[in-house]
């Protein structure tokens, strides 16, 4: 080993172990320069897991229990004006309010409830007659969308029938001028007949011209 540019000696005989504090003695040699490095780079024997999480809640037992003392006090803090006011509250109970009043308010607070008792019931009847309602109402309605239909289905058919049977009326009606045209076109050449014949004019009775006009073809004109 160089000191200051010297060659250092080491000398020939050993020696002798060192103790440590606590009497245990160090079983290697100071001379040989390895061992001194590992001697002093030695952390020791490291602590198992167990002993770390023992170590670590030991250092969180005091920050704990000055947390826990800081929220007594904080929950002491809080609850002492509730406990000031109840107790002030019960003394003025005592002390200071009529016996009476506080009956009459007992006795309206019971009928407050018998009357919210009786509110509920009406309410629940009402309810329960409101679904009755709704559900008869739906099946009425639905029955009465089955009487529109029927009574569109009997609409479409007498309109149907109606046609059939106007239809040919119809027909009728509007040939029924030219009819009566060619009727009365008859009539008075008959008449001018009769005329030229120097016949009666009071002859021609209502029997004549039916018979005429059943010649004709045509006395269904006064059956109608």
């Amino acid at each position: 080993m160089l000191i200051d540019g010297h060659q250092h000696q080491t000398h020939a005989q050993e020696v002798e172990p060192l103790v440590s504090s606590d009497d245990e003695e160090i079983d290697f040699n100071f001379n040989e320069e390895q061992s001194v490095f590992s001697y002093l780079m030695d952390e020791g024997p490291k602590p198992s897991d167990e002993d770390r999480l023992d170590a670590l809640v030991d250092s969180l037992k005091g920050p704990f229990q000055d947390k826990g003392g800081q929220l007594k006090k904080d929950v002491a803090c809080s609850i002492a004006p509730a406990i000031r006011m109840v107790s002030k509250a019960h003394h003025v109970l005592q002390t200071k309010v009529d016996t009476d009043y506080v009956k009459g308010i007992a006795t309206f607070n019971s009928a407050c409830r018998n009357i919210e008792a009786v509110s509920l019931a009406e309410y629940e009847e009402l309810t329960e007659s409101y679904e009755k309602t709704r559900a008869n109402l739906a099946n009425l309605m639905k029955q009465l969308k089955a009487e529109y239909a029927h009574r569109d289905s009997l609409w479409a058919d007498l309109e149907r029938k109606i046609d059939e049977i106007a239809d040919p009326a119809l027909a009728e009606l509007e040939d029924l001028p030219a009819q009566i045209e060619r009727i009365i076109a008859k009539l008075d050449r008959a008449y001018d007949t009769m005329q030229n014949q120097n016949k009666d004019s009071s002859v021609f009775s209502e029997k004549k011209i039916r018979d005429l006009l059943s010649k004709f073809g045509e006395s269904s004109l006064y059956d109608c």
